[in-house]
């Protein structure tokens, strides 16, 4: 199943703070938002709002429109056996780097597979901030190297904010602009 996603769409993950993420979007210009909730239950009726399922890693099967996985162990099953529309968090496995590559969670494997069943690779700008220092830095690193194998192979990508809170959202284009310079 290959889902298309509007150019400037953004995913976030609303707790009961769906008027505040929504009047934020309408603000930054996302002309429509992606709200994904657990069981893909929420926000429905509203204008400019899509409603996705969020699955957790380990579920069996396909679900019916689309769906969303943070990745937290096994990114190969994600990938190839569940097929989500996207999966997310491959570089916040918590791995120690190797001495020539990073850790990023990712692999040529995932990638060409990612590419061949229509899986689009998300990268979450929250995680980013959510982070400092060192472990800001290590992050980066991670998803630029993800960057470059989904670039390499021709996996789909979608760069999104990912946010939980109003404060995390960002413009589309300055999303895109600070993953693609990487």
């Amino acid at each position: 199943m290959n889902i298309s996603l509007p150019k400037q769409a953004d995913i976030v993950f609303p707790k009961g703070n769906e008027d505040e993420l929504l009047a934020a979007g309408r603000r930054l210009g996302c002309q429509q938002l992606l709200f994904a909730y657990e069981g893909g239950k929420g926000a429905k009726g509203r204008e400019g709002v899509t409603t996705i399922a969020v699955a957790r890693e380990k579920e069996q099967g396909r679900r019916q429109g689309m769906t969303i996985v943070r990745v937290a162990e096994d990114p190969r099953f994600v990938v190839e056996h569940q097929r989500p529309t996207i999966a997310y968090g491959f570089e916040s496995l918590q791995h120690k780097d190797f001495m020539h590559h990073r850790a990023s969670g990712m692999e040529q494997v995932i990638a060409k597979i990612a590419a061949e069943k229509g899986v689009i690779i998300g990268f979450s700008f929250a995680d980013v901030l959510a982070c400092e220092g060192r472990r800001r830095a290590q992050l980066i690193g991670r998803i630029a190297q993800n960057i470059r194998l989904c670039t390499k192979y021709g996996a789909r990508m979608f760069f999104g904010s990912f946010a939980r809170e109003p404060c995390q959202m960002r413009r589309k284009e300055d999303t895109k602009r600070f993953f693609l310079s990487l």
